[in-house]
């Protein structure tokens, strides 16, 4: 392919870039700096937007609850997808394909439908957690503390993302040489080596790129937050995207929504940049 058949090639995904995603983001920019209304003129006040959220404790609140939940439950998901597509390795045939198609079934729902049946689980008086939790004794008001909605969410996404995860690494099982596994059969290599020397470091990359994924999921996490507990108990579970949406939606403060934005991105990219970087210099080390 020459040069020439390349450009025309790629032109279309970059001009459609362009329009939905960096277009998009640039004027998301520009209205960071501005005092927007509905209804009213735009008016430049520069960093005024970012001096007050970097000010407000409800910023910084959200942005604790919201690396906290990336911190609990990105170890949790990947740690259960690991095991689970080791697992499934074991297994063949159909009841494979079927295993597979129910780990994915929360990740391929829609995610407020997904939500909502999860959310199910917790709801007081019928809900089957607290229903089973009661029978031993043991009562949880899971949506009017702290902590107990602070759980909901973390286990939502543990439950949301696990099947990605599965998904990705079954996929990166069916690339492992099989010569390696067999010449650490006859080595007399037990599992838990081949696991260690073998199978961990040739899933390596695939965890790499399921944990980028995951982190910007977590870090954008909405969803759930609004359809279980609102953010409540008051703030408690508010995430930096629900505090987005209730600064500029609810409050109407688009300025101020608009440089909360700007400063979401920030933080992505704080997250992300180092494991892309890294990435980039194992493929130039040819690990």
């Amino acid at each position: 392919m020459t040069r020439s058949e390349f450009t025309w090639f790629v032109l279309p995904s970059v001009m459609l870039m362009g329009l939905f995603l960096i277009a998009p983001l640039l004027y998301t920019g520009f209205l960071s700096v501005q005092q927007v209304n509905f209804g009213l003129s735009e008016t430049f006040i520069g960093l005024r937007n970012y001096a007050e959220l970097l000010s407000d404790t409800q910023f910084w609140n959200a942005l604790g609850f919201t690396l906290f939940f990336v911190a609990v439950s990105l170890p949790l998901h990947t740690f259960i997808g690991v095991v689970l597509s080791l697992m499934l390795e074991q297994v063949g045939g159909r009841f494979k394909s079927l295993l597979m198609s129910a780990y994915a079934m929360p990740f391929i729902l829609t995610p407020v439908v997904g939500t909502l049946v999860f959310s199910w689980f917790f709801k007081d008086y019928w809900g089957l957690l607290p229903f089973l939790l009661g029978k031993v004794g043991i009562h949880i008001a899971w949506f009017s503390s702290a902590w107990p909605a602070r759980a909901v969410i973390v286990l939502w996404g543990v439950w949301w993302t696990f099947g990605f995860n599965v998904m990705v690494l079954s996929a990166g099982l069916q690339t492992l040489p099989d010569d390696q596994i067999r010449a650490a059969l006859v080595d007399g290599a037990t599992y838990l080596q081949r696991l260690r020397y073998i199978v961990i470091p040739h899933l390596a990359p695939f965890l790499g790129l399921a944990t980028v994924f995951n982190i910007i999921d977590g870090l954008r996490v909405f969803d759930s937050v609004w359809v279980i507990t609102k953010g409540g108990p008051g703030s408690a579970t508010e995430t930096l995207s629900y505090f987005t949406y209730r600064i500029a939606f609810v409050l109407q403060q688009i300025g101020k929504g608009s440089a909360l934005s700007v400063l979401t991105v920030f933080v992505t990219c704080f997250f992300i940049a180092p494991l892309l970087i890294l990435h980039v210099r194992r493929r130039g080390d040819g690990k």
